[in-house]
């Protein structure tokens, strides 16, 4: 998954500004609302990024280990450590994951899974382009994890494409969704300066039923728990 590159000193930037509108990427938000879903205080956050999460849960007492799989994503998460902060960063691609750690909680937020809350039904969205790379690397995750730990998956509304969002000085952030075939889509990302553009990165992305996803955890080794918290988040518990 070589993405966020580029665009990765650019990305808190364009958070901060899509949450104003949206109420999205609202960390402390996030931290709260975990907390009562939390096994224990050993966390692993999958496609933590710039590490906002992370630090949010550090400071709210968690011992957490960030993991993805952009180098340049974790290069600014790891601008922002204090040495108060109990947190540690490591890139891997969650199909190779093999870290030294067995975790009481793991969780999945705006990265490698999310779920797609629409008005007919669940979704699922992953960088993972097919079943055995979806189940695999669930299985890596359940590997991860300490008896009776948890894995938890945020769920959020659909994007807004074609939305021109302004931030920095003179910058627009675009995003250009196109649906290939019925369970792909190709997403766009772009970064215009004074009308002209300045970067541009693309990503491949599996949408499917939840169904199917269930599934795959059930494969894995997961017992679904379910839908909990205004449906916010997604939980499934080791067995």
């Amino acid at each position: 998954m070589k993405f966020y590159k580029e665009i990765a000193k650019y990305y808190d930037q364009i958070a901060a500004q899509y949450g104003a509108h949206e109420n999205a990427y609202d960390y402390v938000r996030a931290t709260s609302n975990l907390k009562s879903f939390i096994n224990g205080v050993f966390i692993l956050e999958v496609g933590c990024g710039t590490g906002n999460l992370s630090i949010d849960l550090a400071r709210s007492g968690y011992t957490v280990v960030g993991m993805d799989s952009s180098q340049e994503m974790l290069n600014e998460a790891k601008s922002k450590l204090t040495p108060d902060l109990n947190v540690k960063f490591y890139c891997q691609d969650i199909r190779d994951l093999d870290l030294p750690y067995k975790f009481e909680t793991i969780i999945v937020y705006e990265s490698v899974f999310a779920l797609i809350h629409t008005r007919e039904t669940f979704l699922v969205e992953s960088y993972l382009l097919n079943d055995e790379e979806i189940t695999e690397s669930l299985r890596k995750l359940k590997a991860q994890l300490k008896a009776g730990g948890r894995l938890i998956i945020d769920i959020r509304n659909p994007r807004d494409p074609g939305r021109r969002l302004k931030f920095g000085k003179d910058l627009v952030y675009r995003v250009e969704v196109e649906q290939e075939g019925k369970n792909f889509l190709h997403i766009t990302h772009m970064i215009e300066k004074n009308e002209k553009l300045l970067l541009k990165e693309s990503v491949e992305k599996y949408i499917f039923p939840l169904e199917k996803f269930e599934i795959a955890l059930e494969k894995a080794g997961f017992e679904i728990v379910g839908l909990e918290k205004h449906k916010e988040f997604f939980i499934a518990a080791r067995k």
